[in-house]
């Protein structure tokens, strides 16, 4: 019973931050309106009540559609909402429960949350806030020394591998085509996460990443054509929440092989 307490409280807490990532996702290029301005229906501009802003709950029960004017309301909003709770389920369940670490659940939570804001920008206006990807990094260094989940030398050669293969790759590219390859954003986003999941677990977040940018990347271009761009930034998110499980071990010692 306690457990469940714990596991309750912990994915209700996270379902609302869920809801506050969203709003820093959605004001990213407003955010002095973070803390002062009211939530409002982006169609008619009418400000949202309490029963209006019930994570998750609240869409269901409109059946997706502002409550006033009937437009409708974006599936970004529970999505993001339901993603966090998950975050938080699996950072309480694993980083506490199971291995039996505050400080490990924490970080994992903490840098959830900034992972998703940084997904949804990226997604969004393919653009990555390079001060989140810090907060993580920072997180992450400080947590898992804590929790003794890593060690230092572990996240410095995940920091080093993870920017510096970006790092390569980007400025490589820029010396073949005069273009930069990559986002200077996903070299810090790739340095971060290497300091999240450190050594090997970093050359599985690779393997994910490039594996399922592949798959979602080549029919995307064969359908639009050449010119378009795809954020890679939630790809290595990705990798990194994958390569920190089990099937993480799986993907390391299948690339191993």
């Amino acid at each position: 019973m306690p457990d469940l307490f714990v596991v309750t409280v912990a994915v209700l807490f996270g379902l609302l931050m869920g809801s506050f990532a969203n709003v820093l996702i959605l004001r990213d290029n407003r955010l002095s309106t973070v803390w002062t301005g009211r939530s409002e229906c982006p169609h008619c501009g009418r400000q949202l009540g309490v029963l209006d802003l019930v994570p998750v709950l609240s869409w269901l029960v409109l059946r997706g559609r502002c409550r006033s004017c009937r437009a409708p309301i974006s599936w970004q909003y529970p999505l993001v909402e339901l993603a966090m709770g998950i975050m938080a389920y699996l950072s309480v369940s694993i980083g506490y429960l199971a291995l039996g670490s505050a400080w490990l659940a924490g970080t994992w939570f903490i840098s959830s949350f900034f992972l998703l804001i940084v997904t949804g920008t990226d997604v969004r206006t393919q653009m990555l806030r390079v001060e989140y990807t810090l907060i993580v990094g920072l997180v992450a260094f400080v947590g898992n020394l804590l929790s003794g989940f890593l060690s230092w030398q572990s996240m410095l050669t995940g920091l080093l591998v993870g920017g510096g293969v970006i790092a390569v790759i980007a400025y490589g590219w820029k010396l073949a085509t005069g273009n930069l390859g990559m986002g200077e954003g996903d070299i810090w986003l790739a340095g971060a996460l290497g300091v999240l999941v450190g050594w090997p677990n970093v050359v599985a977040l690779f393997v994910v990443a490039v594996g399922a940018g592949a798959l979602v990347g080549v029919p995307m271009l064969l359908k639009k054509g050449q010119g378009k761009t795809l954020p890679f930034g939630p790809f290595l998110i990705l990798g990194a929440l994958i390569s920190l499980t089990s099937w993480g071990d799986q993907v390391l010692r299948w690339y191993l092989l």
